[in-house]
């Protein structure tokens, strides 16, 4: 079986976006199975301990302008990223290969209309709610708009469709019911071997590198509207008008990066620290009293799956999968989606000791697990197709 992984458009890898890390671990942990596989993105540095059988295809995109923020420039990445990844399969791919697994719906749109030609089966891993299922003003529209134009179509194109959202894997089935056989619900993976607790001497090492003084509660993701980090900023404004004591540690790049930096500008309690390698994003997760997830749109994001692995628990809004997954393995509290005043009082409160993470709860969403399953996708799809090449 030979199999092309292509990264979302937009962003090279590694990268903090977990679309990226998702994309990158699922080429890696193929490859480790001995699976041959061609791996097509953007890149900076890259671990040069890799499988034989990982093929790395870069893709160059001479209009990239790394974390420029708006509408804009998302939308010139997307689409110039998209066109990118299609000529460097065009050029570099094998032509008998026999899946191709892309990560977003502009993408399989466009790979959609070659599969017909090179006959290969189309898997799609859709990494965020349908924009009917989520409320967070204008950039809504924006995503309403790519949604229905480029998203809904390249949807409909796939042989496959994998969720990593229970909630919108159910409303995808209900809403294009030709699509039922064809959407499965496999949530995000992490790599344990990375994600585990770090030691104190870890800990206090990242906090003396990053100049965190005192204990904090950590917010790691893009920094995007529908991240909710406004929410986070304005939240940390009250918890400074009241005292607080403690640090609000914001990790992550992205359109709304100046938005972070004016916060940090105005209010102590805030520290902004940028793009942070994995290497210490451990530590800082582990020393953290709570990650912070106030999106207003989310499936089940990496960083919940990575700060419960490092023991940190989590204070998130009560959305979709997020709300069911906490409740079910107490791993930490919610609050209503765009309730700052909320947020702050459950920061302020802190009564998060008595939450004890159990890792073994974890071991359904590690790679050496999920990629077997979507193997075991890969073949039933690969032989009621008409058998193996």
């Amino acid at each position: 079986m030979e199999v092309v992984v292509i990264n979302k458009p937009g962003h090279p890898v590694p990268y903090i976006g977990g679309v990226e890390v998702y994309s990158y671990n699922l080429a890696l942990h193929l490859a480790k199975l001995g699976i041959e596989i061609y791996y097509i993105s953007m890149f900076k540095k890259i671990s040069q301990n890799l499988p034989s059988s990982l093929h790395l295809i870069k893709a160059n995109l001479p209009l990239y302008r790394g974390g420029r923020e708006g509408t804009f420039y998302w939308l010139l990445h997307y689409i110039t990223g998209a066109l990118s990844y299609v000529k460097a399969f065009l050029r570099k791919v094998p032509k008998d290969i026999d899946i191709v697994h892309v990560n977003d719906g502009l993408t399989a749109f466009l790979m959609s209309k070659l599969k017909k030609v090179m006959n290969f089966k189309l898997v799609l891993t859709l990494h965020a709610p349908p924009p009917w299922l989520v409320r967070y003003g204008k950039p809504e529209i924006i995503y309403k708009m790519a949604y229905i134009t480029l998203y809904i179509p390249g949807i409909l194109a796939s042989d496959l469709i994998i969720c990593v959202g229970q909630k919108y894997a159910e409303n995808l089935k209900k809403t294009f019911p030709r699509l039922h056989n064809k959407v499965v619900y496999l949530p995000n993976a992490i790599d344990n071997t990375i994600f585990k607790p770090a030691t104190k001497e870890e800990i206090e090492k990242v906090k003396a590198k990053y100049g965190i003084k005192r204990d904090y509660f950590l917010f790691v993701g893009r920094l995007v509207k529908e991240k909710g980090i406004d929410i986070l900023l304005r939240a940390a404004l009250l918890l400074e008008e009241k005292g607080f004591d403690k640090d609000i540690v914001i990790v992550g790049t992205g359109p709304l990066k100046s938005l972070a930096e004016k916060y940090s500008k105005k209010c102590k309690i805030i520290k902004y620290l940028g793009y942070v390698p994995t290497e210490d994003l451990v530590p800082l997760y582990t020393g953290a009293i709570a990650l912070i997830v106030p999106s207003y749109a989310e499936g089940l994001p990496l960083t919940i799956l990575e700060s419960i692995a490092c023991g940190t628990p989590i204070i998130s809004t009560n959305i979709l999968d997020i709300g069911e997954v906490l409740r079910k393995y107490s791993w930490g509290r919610t609050f209503p989606i765009g309730d700052y005043i909320m947020l702050a009082t459950i920061i302020m409160r802190g009564d998060l000791d008595n939450i004890k993470i159990r890792n073994k709860s974890l071991s359904h969403v590690v790679w050496t697990t999920r990629v077997k399953e979507i193997v075991k996708l890969y073949e039933k799809k690969v032989y009621h197709w008409g058998g193996q090449r």
